[in-house]
């Protein structure tokens, strides 16, 4: 497994994985997006990506990973489907492990620089920190910040 050997350069050191929800273990589809992006229950029915998640799974019970969920929604209320379909298919993260973001409580502020403002003030520089996305923007947000956090696309997950 390819990312399972990538990790692997890091055994001795502690790992946090940061991982996106839409487009990484959830289906982001595109075609319903528009009529399916402001109702509360939207995510209740998505699809699971179950080679993403079983990648996840598996490395989840490596000694030296952590893994954090990083994800946002429009809405406020659609943040509670976010939760249950977790506990659905990838009930492996611990719960205080989840952190959704509403756009709406941000005044709409763009998903990257959510996700950068989270990490900025929670993550540990004295670990090794990954970051896994779908979105150009999130990636190269995280990229250029600084902070030293690995930014992955979520092709490099996927053999």
């Amino acid at each position: 497994m390819y990312f399972k050997d990538y990790l692997e350069k890091f055994k001795n050191k502690k790992i946090n994985i940061y991982i996106d929800m839409d487009g990484v273990v959830a289906d982001y589809d595109v075609v319903n997006f528009k009529s399916e992006k402001d109702k509360d229950d939207a995510y209740l029915n998505k699809r699971p990506i179950m080679s993403s998640i079983n990648v996840l799974k598996e490395i989840s019970t490596m000694d030296n990973i952590t893994m954090y969920i990083l994800s946002c929604t429009k809405k406020d209320s659609q943040k509670e489907g976010k939760v249950i379909w977790l506990s659905k298919y990838m009930n492996f993260i611990k719960k205080e492990n989840i952190n959704l973001f509403s756009r709406e409580e941000k005044d709409y502020l763009k998903s990257a620089l959510i996700k950068k403002e989270f990490l900025e003030s929670h993550y540990n520089k004295d670990e090794i920190n990954i970051i896994i996305d779908d979105s150009h923007d999130v990636l190269k947000e995280i990229e250029h910040s600084g902070l030293g956090i690995i930014p992955l696309h979520i092709s490099s997950i996927l053999d």
